[in-house]
């Protein structure tokens, strides 16, 4: 009998590579009928042997958290499928009432969002500290009535989880998805050093904008950004400097990221960065370009380890600015770094590697419910 899954976000779009691309497209592709339930407002579709459902897209943070969870725990009761595979945070009551209902359910930690909580710009900073424990406290005792856990990354081990199974699934690129260009002339002028990614102060927005009129390329931005980051940004001299493609499709992506110099991961040094694996540098190495990365000492073990890219302070504009164009003046240092960095991609960092735990996972959460 085809086993019957839900994946399930009111936050992330139908296009989410760690949700879509990866976890749903492999479940697919080994004799899973899988649901995609979302709340992006474009619509039901079906997709890479994906069935994708719907339920509108939210107008506020407020209607999100509250009555789309509620549409989201509607849509999953007239599913009724085997298992349901919970990716936000604010779902987390919907996993109960499932659980309440017999189901089996897992939760995904995209990340560790008792620390990212810290940062959010929308939660006054005065009540951080107690929004903070107050979520702790519902994941710690939510996550204690699910069946698995799944951490996207190992340092997430470390947290107080109580959960009878718990899996970390990296995030890893899937290396068909990026373009590699073995014989590109990396002595032509049209370089560009890219960052790919949420567009945040806290992930170098400020420190990118400002290095622009400083290096021999154009920075290039490209990413979902909301309205209050854009009219902070907008008004600093240098972000005219910047090219800024807004939000692109993947196809896009592997497009700006082949013809780049440098891939830019300048993050603050927040709990929720430092000791990660970040996606979107390995997605830079699997296009084979070198990394201009914050000098955290998981990353500089990975960087420096490797040889593939330079590690820099994130707030140290000119030393950004001097590593790419270090690089952009040295394009031969530049390939080699990035042959590295694909190399150790193709043979470590991949998607591939990390399909194989998920599918055993899957059959093992199958068989404990049978």
């Amino acid at each position: 009998m085809t086993k019957v899954v839900a994946h399930i976000t009111s936050v992330h779009n139908r296009k989410d590579r760690r949700i879509v691309s990866r976890q749903c497209s492999s479940i697919a592709s080994s004799n899973y009928k899988v649901f995609l339930i979302v709340a992006d407002g474009r619509g039901d579709d079906f997709e890479n042997n994906v069935e994708i459902i719907d339920i509108g897209k939210p107008q506020s943070r407020f209607e999100r958290a509250f009555i789309t969870s509620f549409k989201m725990y509607k849509a999953c009761k007239y599913l009724d499928t085997h298992i349901y595979h919970i990716h936000d945070p604010e779902l987390i009551f919907v996993g109960l009432l499932l659980k309440i209902r017999g189901k089996v359910v897992i939760f995904d930690m995209h990340e560790n969002v008792g620390a990212q909580i810290l940062t959010k710009h929308w939660i006054p900073e005065s009540i951080r500290p107690v929004a903070r424990l107050l979520y702790k406290f519902i994941e710690y005792f939510a996550l204690s009535f699910y069946d698995a856990v799944v951490l996207a990354e190992t340092c997430y081990e470390k947290l107080n989880i109580r959960c009878k199974k718990i899996v970390t699934i990296r995030n890893y690129p899937k290396v068909s998805e990026f373009i590699y260009e073995e014989n590109k002339n990396w002595k032509t002028d049209n370089r560009h050093a890219v960052y790919v990614g949420g567009i945040e102060f806290s992930r170098g927005l400020e420190q990118m904008v400002n290095v622009a009129p400083l290096v021999k390329c154009k920075i290039v931005l490209a990413g979902p950004c909301d309205d209050v980051t854009i009219r902070k940004i907008g008004s600093n001299k240098n972000w005219n400097f910047v090219k800024y493609l807004g939000v692109i499709d993947k196809k896009m992506v592997a497009d700006v990221l082949k013809s780049a110099i440098a891939g830019l991961v300048v993050l603050h040094p927040l709990e929720n960065y430092c000791e990660t694996e970040p996606t979107k540098m390995l997605e830079y190495m699997a296009s084979g370009i070198p990394v201009v990365a914050s000098n955290f000492e998981v990353w500089r073990n990975i960087v420096e380890g490797l040889d593939c890219g330079i590690c820099v302070d994130p707030f140290d504009t000119n030393g950004i600015a001097e590593a790419i164009d270090f690089l952009v003046q040295n394009p031969d240092i530049a390939k080699r770094m990035g042959e590295n960095g694909r190399k150790a991609v193709l043979n470590k960092y991949n998607w591939a590697n990390e399909e194989k735990k998920l599918l055993n996972f899957y059959s093992k959460i199958i068989e404990g419910s049978a």
